[in-house]
């Protein structure tokens, strides 16, 4: 026992001679390495740091070495190793950190070197002699970061002009989601008059505090356009907010879906001379109200859209003063009900506007005849005209730009049975030379001398037409207004008994046909689809053949082999 404490009471003698020699030959391997390094014999420098290693794996300067040659030498994996090593080996030492955040950043990956540098600062101590090193890099790194980002952050490279044009044509919605893209775009976004333009709150829950937050951002003068709809609290939240910023300069504004709370009038009054655009779809406010009240405080109004909320019967005519103290309109958008006093005089109400250009009606078609010789007589300007018999509460039609035409190029009409020849012919042969656009589809039965003029003159600058459910055309009638109409694009015959098909092959050979719908027509069969094909293939837009049960699949499969794709519409 004895003799066995003697032999370990000389181990670690024995121990120290051996560090001893493994310390001067890694000292040794480590001078060598540097010297290579300093003439730039990278590998050689490798091989004596890789033998210093060997000799002491806990070694940081051989890593941190060895992390240098290899990242001369272009094997970028393993100096990141070795830097990596460095962290794990001695995580309370800068060394380690500032190695692997360097190669980090030389690799362009400067969020993941400022994560390495904050995690430094978190776990050495202030006495580290590196300290000050690594929180001065850990600066450097997130300015150079900042300037990396503005490379390629169109913020910081597109001018001021330019940026206007881009986030003016954004949607409110998406310009406060492009606030939370940085700190460049935020700071934009707030010192961009043109940020709080345009508000709208109709597509999305937006809380009263957030409301407030908005207004807080701009000022009266830069609100130009205004679009809410939803709950009574919030649109009169809306308007309170208005009246405490002074938004008196708004141009548009829609009110949808809502009550019309008391400041709504109170506003009018200030805003009135600058409001053009006015919206009051489905909103709780009568017929009386609108036009004896709002189109009389309104003198600029030129835009005006009124889906009547009102269901109860009347035959009371709404208070209308003199034409001249009613807006200008030029832009009349109408729904209702048959029950409502527009209905039973919407004829009056016409002659009051003579310099409407555009008029879309969604209603009754009890005076459909009557209301399209009130066009003919008393709106000399008007250039678009649509009528619908059938609505519903979700319709909202939004504003149309404003053509140049001085004359009527569309004039649409949607099941209106009850319409006659003496209704439309007076505005048929008034605007026959400038007509583009031609809709009657699912009309009267009634209307034979209309289909006679379309047949036998044509409409010479008839662009589209829509002749759904026509029944008094015939098959030769087709053919003759086809070849008619010289410039006719699109052609939507669809429940014509009489398309056969001769007529599709005097279709094929029309010159700028390019969208044929004839849904539903029975006649039609596998061939007359070939000869579309066939003489159209290049430049066909869409065949529409739905419900053409005569049509054999073989067709069916060889028009969508040769046509372009999505150009062929058929349900089977």
């Amino acid at each position: 026992m004895k003799r066995k404490s003697a032999q370990n009471n000389n181990l670690p003698t024995k121990r120290s001679s051996t560090a001893t020699v493994y310390d001067d030959e890694e000292r040794q391997a480590c001078l060598a390495g540097r010297q290579a390094f300093s003439r730039q014999q990278f590998k050689e420098a490798c091989d004596h740091f890789s033998r210093c290693l060997e000799l002491n794996p806990h070694s940081l300067t051989a890593l941190d070495c060895r992390s240098v040659t290899y990242e001369r030498l272009g094997d970028f994996r393993k100096a990141t190793a070795d830097a990596i090593t460095m962290v794990r080996q001695a995580p309370r030492a800068a060394l380690g950190y500032l190695r692997l955040g360097k190669r980090l950043v030389l690799e362009n990956k400067y969020p993941q070197a400022i994560r390495v540098y904050e995690q430094g600062q978190m776990c050495i101590d202030l006495s580290d002699p590196h300290y000050s090193m690594l929180d001065k890099v850990l600066s450097n790194t997130r300015l150079a970061w900042e300037k990396e980002q503005k490379k390629n952050d169109p913020i910081h490279i597109l001018p001021y002009d330019v940026l206007d044009k881009i986030f003016f044509h954004l949607p409110f919605r998406q310009r406060i989601i492009g606030m939370s893209v940085s700190r460049g775009w935020y700071a934009f976004a707030l010192g961009w008059s043109g940020m709080w333009r345009h508000l709208d709150f109709d597509t999305r829950k937006v809380h009263n505090a957030t409301l407030v937050k908005y207004f807080g951002y701009t000022t009266g003068k830069y609100v130009k356009s205004l679009s809410m709809s939803g709950s009574h609290n919030k649109v009169e939240k809306v308007f309170k907010l208005l009246l405490q910023k002074d938004c008196h300069y708004i141009e548009s504004l829609s009110i949808t879906y809502s009550q019309i709370p008391r400041l709504f009038f109170v506003l009018l009054q200030l805003m009135g001379r600058h409001l053009t655009h006015l919206r009051l779809d489905y909103s709780e406010i009568d017929p009386t109200t609108v036009f004896s009240t709002v189109l009389t405080t309104c003198h600029h109004l030129s835009h005006f859209s009124y889906f009547c909320y009102d269901q109860n019967k009347t035959d009371t005519l709404p208070i209308l003063p003199t034409p001249s103290t009613l807006s200008p309109l030029t832009h009349l958008q109408l729904a209702y009900s048959e029950n409502t006093a527009i209905n039973a005089h919407l004829t009056s109400i016409l002659q009051h506007f003579s310099q409407l250009k555009r008029l879309i009606i969604y209603g009754s078609e009890n005076n459909v005849n009557l209301t399209l010789q009130t066009i003919a007589t008393h709106c000399p300007h008007l250039s678009l005209f649509r009528y619908k018999r059938i609505w519903n509460r979700q319709t909202v039609l939004p504003w149309e730009a404003t053509e140049q035409a001085q004359e009527m190029h569309e004039l649409s009409l949607f099941d209106a049975h009850e319409l006659l020849d003496e209704g439309i012919m007076p505005l048929l042969h008034d605007h026959k030379e400038t007509l583009q656009v031609l809709r009657l589809a699912k009309c009267g039965r009634t209307i034979q001398r209309v289909v006679y003029m379309l047949i036998s003159s044509g409409l010479p600058n008839l662009r589209q037409l829509n002749l759904d459910s026509c029944l008094q055309l015939t098959g030769d009638g087709i053919k003759l207004l086809v070849e008619a109409c010289s410039l006719l694009k699109i052609l939507e015959v669809p429940c014509v008994l009489s398309v056969t098909n001769d007529v599709l092959y005097a279709m094929s050979l029309h010159p700028t046909l390019v969208h044929i719908n004839i849904a539903r027509c029975h006649s039609v069969t596998g061939l007359g689809v070939k000869y579309i094909v066939d003489g159209k293939h290049t430049t066909l837009q869409k065949l529409i053949v739905d419900g053409c049960q005569s049509i054999s699949p073989d067709a069916i499969q060889y028009a969508r082999k040769v046509l372009k794709p999505n150009v062929l519409v058929c349900d089977y």
